[in-house]
């Protein structure tokens, strides 16, 4: 559908959209809110088994100053089941890195970083590259990121950009402690929305809200499909959390966030060159599922952007942008037929 340069940037609706770059002469972080645009989009289109042509396009940025040497556009990921994810122990998601690729290609990477608070390095499991720690981590990094909101995380604004005197920077009023764990607590118990793969139980003749309106034996065969094309090499569909976090809520739960929490390679039509931590350009964490099929309603008139800078404006274009490790099921989503395809679609938005 038709998408104006402005409307890329209004699909932020938990976070707002930010511009991370790399100074050019200091190789800091900073922040370039300000002065950025998008100048336009660059396109492809990609022919589908049954002919059906799909048009790819990725916003194309314009700095009014100095252009950074590097720079990622990021859209804001759901926050629901943070908690949950991390609840899982670092043993399970680390039993699941590979030193070899699979057959297709599928390997997994462990990211790791350091603890602001301790300086102790450890699993990376939040961001769009695995990056954050801790959701205390996460969401004190957003607060000064997004908000330039200081806390007990963060105390200075100099940490924005001299990471080495972030704690020796002069104190700024930002939130408190207890402010900071409310908010990380919040963020923790954050449900997730069940899957709609049954039926409404609606008395015949009363018509459900439309995405109560499922049909079962389509997300069935769906959810074959998704694991046929291997997608759940990576978006694994089942997870246990430990015993260790404070929130008796997540504790010991079977959960189906649809992510993996490793790196993996994408290629290079979805690399922003930025790296982080052991993320490099081109590697993404497996972003979670859950709730996915959501997205639509949540945003309302708002349109929907998908991937880490919006650039797919629906599921079938985030599927078609897949590269690098996920290569082979792009390539056997693209060999289906329509009717595969919409069911393959209608599990997905069913999560």
């Amino acid at each position: 559908r038709p998408r104006t340069a402005s409307s890329c940037l209004t699909r932020c609706t938990f976070w707002p959209c930010r511009w991370h770059a790399r100074s050019a002469t200091t190789g800091a972080l900073q922040d370039w809110g300000t002065g950025v645009r998008v100048a336009g989009f660059d396109t492809k289109t990609v022919t589908l088994a049954d002919g059906t042509v799909v048009e790819l396009s990725k916003p194309r940025i314009a700095f009014d100053g100095v252009t950074p040497e590097v720079y990622s556009l990021r859209s804001a990921q759901p926050m629901i089941g943070m908690g949950l994810l991390e609840a899982v122990p670092d043993a399970d998601i680390l039993a699941r890195v590979r030193s070899t690729p699979d057959a297709d290609g599928v390997m997994g990477r462990a990211n790791f970083a350091y603890d602001p608070e301790t300086g102790v390095v450890r699993l990376g499991r939040y961001g769009w590259k695995a990056a954050k720690v801790s959701l205390r981590h996460q969401a004190a990094n957003a607060l000064l990121l997004d908000m330039s909101v200081t806390s007990p995380v963060y105390p200075s604004r100099s940490c924005l950009t001299d990471a080495a005197n972030c704690r020796s920077g002069p104190a700024a009023n930002g939130i408190p402690e207890d402010a900071l764990t409310l908010v990380t607590r919040y963020l923790g118990l954050l449900g997730v929305p069940a899957q709609r793969s049954q039926s409404s139980g609606f008395p015949k003749g009363v018509t459900p809200l439309p995405y109560l309106q499922v049909d079962t034996a389509q997300v069935t065969r769906g959810a074959q499909l998704f694991a046929q094309a291997r997608c759940t090499a990576c978006h694994i569909s089942e997870m246990k959390t430990g015993l260790g976090s404070e929130l008796t809520e997540v504790r010991d739960q079977t959960i189906k966030p649809y992510t993996d929490l490793l790196l993996h390679d994408m290629g290079s039509d979805l690399a922003d060159g930025l790296v982080e931590g052991q993320a490099s350009g081109n590697m993404w964490r497996t972003s979670a599922l859950w709730g996915i099929g959501y997205s639509q309603f949540v945003a309302g008139n708002t349109p929907i952007g998908y991937l880490h800078d919006g650039r797919a404006r629906n599921l079938t274009e985030a599927i078609v942008w897949h590269g690098g490790e996920a290569t082979a099921s792009r390539q056997r989503f693209v060999g289906f037929s329509k009717a595969d395809r919409d069911a393959l679609l209608a599990f997905l938005n069913s999560l």
